[in-house]
């Protein structure tokens, strides 16, 4: 088919996106030829800049003849260079009309323009396909852009630069005020970004009195002023109080809430670290003064010493109160506590001449109280003469025990009693009731053995007691099996006297016979608790107590798992009676005291009253 040669009308405008571009009618060749007619001006502030452009043209044949009219696919291209290279951008507009040759189109329709006008670019025109088209055509050479007119002012150029000789420059809207720069918009933002080297701001007066800052405002009003005022000196001011909130001089001393630091940082107010303070660096020791108003030594001190770190606490005229420090025997520290500027009144120490034990000294003027466990027996406790009354020593914890080698046979029904321990019992507390046993079945079939402690000699109970053995299993034989039974359980008595516990015997199962070696009831008083103190009750005892809660609510035909009453049975935490003791303890002190008082007010004349 014949060649078909293309007349172009290019219009270029890219406003403040890039400079506006238009080829020249002097370099049009190969039959492109093209004019600019610009869309806007640079005076028209307001309008949207489109991120497009207008592009006319005429397609003819190689005689010179318009082409048929229809619709032609047409693809634009932008190099960086005059030929070969790649494209830096490209679109392909499909169904452009053309009538007598002619067509317009705009450029960034179907791909967005990017920002490539900051060089020397080429267009390059492909007609893809249309009418009389066999294959796609590509036009040479291709056709350099060139500025349009007024896209070259208001900026003057020297070499590679452009500048403004006077007046101020607005983005997004009119320059106001004196602003030299005036940026505007939903967001605006200055940016300054080094792709390699140094980015930055560069705020330079003349004289060092003069003023350099920079302004935060909120809609039109100064509120803050950061920058140099009358010095060198930088400062964060809040404008309206004219405050200084932050002080930084010449020689690198910050003050907050002050303008005369006189240490690297000085803080004039209250100051919160939510996180980590770090005072000190593995190179150089740290400390910490506290000062109290009106004293001219420091009150605490948080410092290091030879060992480690050490806290000191300091009354208003300097003398050493309390002071914490490492031992100096590797693990372990201590603290002194100061009854005069010389002598200690307390001194406590977690690992003593490293010998890991502890030590406590209380001293007088001739009374002293010495807990050093390094010494043996009753040395490790150094008391005054008369110290401690015999009444403060008479509820400490003790024990009583009991043993029978055995055999003990327990019974196929009912209860057996095994062995029996009383403990005497100074005051209200806990006992601690713990049995060991060897248990023994035998015979072809057998059941099973349990052992619980009670306070009766007719209760067993499976619940909180011990058992092992079969559920009437047949062997066809006689057999002999060992078993371990080690039941225990805890009681709560209200007040002093003496108690007797049963280690108990009884069949689940009652097949085979079934007997007890070796057996042993250990009690052990405890005159208070430090937890939970959990026990199962029989109904009868439930009054008793505030929140019991029901574990067993019948009687298995096989499992005497309830008291002689078939009572069912309740765990409660006996704390509750402690507490109750307590109160009632408690509640006739008071009423003691307060009768002593008003007979000692009835027996004191008019004016006496102590102070």
């Amino acid at each position: 088919m014949k060649y078909v040669t293309i007349l172009i009308s290019l219009v270029f405008l890219f406003g403040f996106l890039a400079i506006s571009q238009e080829t020249s009618t002097e370099g049009a060749t190969s039959g492109i030829m093209a004019k600019g007619v610009p869309e806007r001006t640079i005076t028209s502030p307001n309008a949207s800049v489109p991120n497009k452009i207008s592009y006319q043209g005429i397609l003819t044949s190689s005689g010179g003849a318009p082409v048929a009219d229809g619709a032609y696919d047409i693809k634009f291209e932008l190099f960086n260079v005059a030929s070969g290279g790649t494209a830096l951008w490209s679109e392909t507009q499909t169904a452009v009309p053309v009538s007598n040759g002619t067509f317009s189109v705009l450029l960034g329709s179907v791909t967005p323009l990017i920002g490539i006008f900051y060089q020397p670019l080429w267009v390059e025109i492909t007609v893809v396909s249309g009418p009389g088209i066999g294959s796609p055509i590509v036009f040479s050479p291709r056709t350099e852009l060139a500025s349009a007119a007024y896209a070259l002012g208001p900026f003057l150029k020297s070499g590679d630069n452009y500048y403004l000789n006077s007046g101020q420059l607005g983005i997004g809207g009119e320059p106001q005020e004196n602003f030299l720069l005036d940026t505007r918009g939903n967001f605006s933002f200055i940016r300054s970004k080094a792709t390699s080297g140094w980015a930055g701001f560069v705020a330079d007066k003349t004289y060092p009195t003069d003023n350099n800052y920079f302004i935060l405002r909120t809609a039109g009003v100064d509120k803050w002023v950061l920058g140099t005022m009358g010095n060198d000196n930088f400062q964060i001011r809040y404008w309206p109080l004219f405050q200084p909130y932050v002080y930084v001089d010449t020689l690198g001393k910050v003050g907050i809430g002050t303008t005369t630091p006189d240490k690297l940082l000085t803080v004039s107010g209250n100051a919160k670290v939510r996180d980590t303070l770090f005072v000190g660096t593995t190179t150089s020791s740290g400390q910490l003064n506290m000062y109290r108003s009106g004293v001219s030594l420091p009150v605490a001190k948080a410092n290091s010493s030879v060992y480690g770190g050490q806290l000191q606490l300091f009354d208003e005229l300097g003398n050493l109160v309390v002071d914490l420090r490492p031992n100096g025997y590797g693990e372990g520290g201590g603290v002194d506590f100061y009854r005069s500027p010389s002598e200690r009144g307390v001194e406590i120490w977690g690992n003593a001449y490293g010998q890991g034990q502890g030590y406590i000294g209380v001293r007088g003027d001739n009374r002293s109280m010495i807990f050093d466990p390094r010494l043996v027996g009753n040395n490790s406790v150094q008391l005054p003469d008369s110290s401690i009354s015999a009444a403060e020593m008479f509820n400490e914890p003790g024990v009583a025990n009991s043993y029978v080698q055995g055999p003990i046979t327990i019974a196929n029904t009912g209860v057996t009693n095994i062995l029996s321990t009383t403990i005497n019992v100074p005051a209200a507390g806990y006992i601690v009731a713990q049995a060991h046993s060897y248990g023994y079945l035998s015979g072809d079939t057998l059941g099973n053995l349990i052992v619980s402690i009670e306070t009766s000699p007719s209760l067993n109970s499976s619940l909180r007691g011990s058992a092992f053995g079969f559920a009437n299993e047949v062997f066809g034989m006689s057999v002999l099996t060992w078993g371990q039974l080690s039941p225990h359980k805890v009681f709560y008595v209200n007040s002093a006297g003496t108690y007797t516990y049963y280690l108990t015997g009884a069949r689940g199962y009652n097949r085979g016979a079934a007997g007890i070696y070796a057996a042993e009831l250990l009690l052990t008083y405890f005159p208070t608790s430090y937890g939970t103190v959990q026990a199962s009750i029989p109904a009868s005892m439930v009054s008793e107590f505030d929140s019991p809660e029901l574990i067993n609510s019948g009687l298995s035909e096989n499992s005497p798992s309830q008291n002689e009453n078939n009572e069912e049975l309740y765990k409660v935490d006996l704390r509750e009676l402690e507490i109750k003791a307590l109160k009632a303890r408690a509640e006739a002190e008071r009423a003691e005291r307060e009768l002593l008082e008003a007979q000692q007010k009835i027996q004191q004349p008019s004016g006496s009253e102590p102070h």
